[in-house]
C-alpha cells in the first residue's frame, strides 16, 4: 500500500501529461498570437500600397489644381514617379500570398490553442487526467508538430518576447496548476 503523499506511476504520468498540455497551450498561444501579428502587419501594408496606387493612378487626383502650382507639379510628378516604382515592385512583395499563408497558420493555431484551452478546462473541471484527455492531447500534440514546418524560418526574438511576456500574463502557472486531489499539492 504507498503512503499518503506518495506519488504513484498514474500520478506521475497525470503530471507528466498536465506539464505537455501547460507547454503545448502556452506554444499554441505564442503562435495563435504571432501570426496575427504578422497577419495584421501584412494587412496594413498591403492596404497602405493599394491606397497609394490607387491615388498616384486617379487621373481625379491628378486634376485638382493643387498640382498646378510649380511646386504642386513637382510634388505630383514625384509620387507619379513612386507610384510607377511601386507599381512594378508590388509583384515581388506577393502580400496576398503572405496574408493567405499568416492567415492560415493563425486560423490553425487559434483552433489548437482553444482546443487545448478546452481540454484544460474539463481536466480543471474533473480534477482527472483520464484516457480521453490523454488521446485529445495526444492528437493536439501531432497538430502542433505538423504545423511547426510551415512556422517563419526567422523571427523577431524582440517581438518574441514581448508576446511571451503577454502570455504570461495571460497565462500564468498557477492558472495552469491542477490538483488531483481533494487537498491541494504544492505547486510546481
Amino acid at each position: 500500500m504507498a503512503e499518503a503523499g506518495a506519488q504513484t506511476e498514474q500520478d506521475r504520468d497525470s503530471m507528466a501529461s498536465l506539464h505537455r498540455l501547460a507547454d503545448l497551450l502556452r506554444s499554441a498561444r505564442l503562435n495563435q498570437l504571432y501570426y496575427g501579428n504578422r497577419l495584421a502587419y501584412h494587412r496594413r501594408l498591403n492596404f497602405i500600397l493599394d491606397g497609394l496606387l490607387a491615388v498616384g493612378t486617379s487621373a481625379a487626383v491628378g486634376s485638382f489644381v493643387v498640382w498646378s502650382s510649380a511646386t504642386g507639379a513637382l510634388a505630383w510628378q514625384l509620387m507619379v514617379g513612386i507610384v510607377a516604382i511601386l507599381t512594378v515592385l508590388k509583384p515581388l512583395f506577393d502580400f496576398p500570398k503572405k496574408i493567405e499563408r499568416y492567415s492560415t497558420l493563425f486560423g490553425r493555431y487559434s483552433d489548437l490553442y482553444y482546443e487545448l484551452k478546452g481540454l484544460h478546462g474539463d481536466i480543471r473541471l474533473a480534477r482527472r487526467f483520464d484516457e480521453t484527455a490523454r488521446k485529445v492531447l495526444d492528437r493536439a500534440e501531432a497538430r502542433y508538430r505538423a504545423l511547426a514546418p510551415e512556422d517563419d524560418p526567422s523571427y523577431s526574438t524582440k517581438k518574441i518576447g514581448e508576446l511571451t511576456a503577454r502570455i504570461n500574463k495571460e497565462i500564468p502557472a498557477e492558472y495552469l496548476w491542477i490538483s488531483f486531489e481533494q487537498q491541494d499539492r504544492p505547486t510546481l
